[in-house]
């Protein structure tokens, strides 16, 4: 590697640790509010931009830390009103604590997510048949008629990303995914939210189109987008 490369990779390091690490004490000081009592269970926490504010660090180090709150089932986020604390008995949320991730593994997931996805949508455009544009209709239109936030559309959002990277005809594309699969299946279930589940649907209905027209570019970045809103939590008070 040249000079230039290590450097580069050096300084990405760092500025990955640097996050982790930032994140990790916003977690904490959540954490210690929530177990103090300043924000009992069923509380509206302080907006980003107030946390922001007191804890000197940016947006993106709070919102990474209260995505891992919502998935391990401490807090939950409403669209127009805020995050909460969920009203649960305290010693139940102090077991969701255990639950934790480990070195901000929701942002690692999405990252790896968009690494693999973004690149197959491009990869499918060129090589998906007829028989998998019609199994991707399939999973879209189960998706719009099964419940909202039940196991169901969970399995057919899932089937229908997995159908993209089959479409590629590379096997270690889908055995990769095929290892974090239940982890993603776990998030979805602690991160849906109602303006979440509307805009999959949209963006699932836009990967589809750009496939059908064998438009790689355009099915890349409608994915790019529609994994960075899953991971994104809903605050309206932004």
């Amino acid at each position: 590697m040249s000079g230039g490369k290590q450097e580069g990779a050096a300084a990405m390091a760092n500025l990955t640790v640097e996050r982790v690490n930032v994140t990790e004490q916003v977690i904490e000081y959540l954490k210690s509010n929530i177990q103090r009592g300043i924000w009992k269970p069923g509380d509206r926490i302080a907006s980003e931009n107030e946390l922001t504010a007191v804890l000197s660090v940016s947006r993106a180090s709070v919102r990474h830390a209260i995505q891992q709150l919502i998935a391990v089932g401490v807090l939950e986020s409403y669209q127009g009103k805020g995050t909460y604390v969920k009203t649960l008995p305290i010693e139940t949320l102090n077991e969701n604590f255990d639950h934790l991730y480990v070195n901000t593994e929701i942002l690692q997931l999405m990252e790896f997510r968009t690494i693999l996805e973004e690149a197959s949508c491009r990869l499918a455009a060129e090589r998906i048949t007829g028989e998998g544009l019609h199994n991707l209709e399939f999973y879209y239109s189960r998706m719009k008629e099964v419940p909202r936030f039940s196991d169901e559309f969970i399995k057919y959002d899932m089937e229908f990303h997995m159908e993209i990277l089959r479409a590629t005809k590379n096997g270690i594309v889908v055995r990769s995914m095929e290892h974090v699969i239940q982890e993603i299946q776990r998030q979805q279930e602690l991160l849906n939210t109602e303006a979440g589940v509307s805009r999959a649907i949209r963006y699932h209905g836009e990967i589809l189109e750009a496939l059908k027209r064998r438009d790689g570019n355009r099915a890349a970045e409608q994915m790019a987008e529609h994994l960075s809103q899953v991971y994104q939590v809903e605050d309206g008070s932004l």
